[in-house]
């Protein structure tokens, strides 16, 4: 009985109040009000050096994401096969 007793009042301290999807929805909508403000200003080509180096690192974790999956899968199909 001594762990029952123990688990009960574990769960009640552990009770808090939980927050409905509605009221964390309000909270970003009702942001409205404030503007976005940047500091700082990009030229054109810089904007551009920018999109392509995380275009080149998209594609090599990509390429790194495709080629781990595709040696887990020959090794589970070796191993499933003999």
């Amino acid at each position: 009985m001594g762990g029952i007793s123990s688990m009960i009042t574990t769960l009640k301290n552990n009770k808090r109040e939980r927050k409905v999807v509605f009221e964390k929805l309000e909270k970003y909508l009702n942001n409205k009000n404030k503007p976005l403000y940047f500091n700082k200003k990009a030229t054109r080509k810089q904007v551009l050096r920018i999109r392509e180096k995380l275009q080149r690192q998209n594609r090599i974790q990509n390429i790194l994401t495709i080629a781990i999956i595709s040696f887990v899968s020959i090794v589970l199909l070796y191993l499933y096969f003999f």
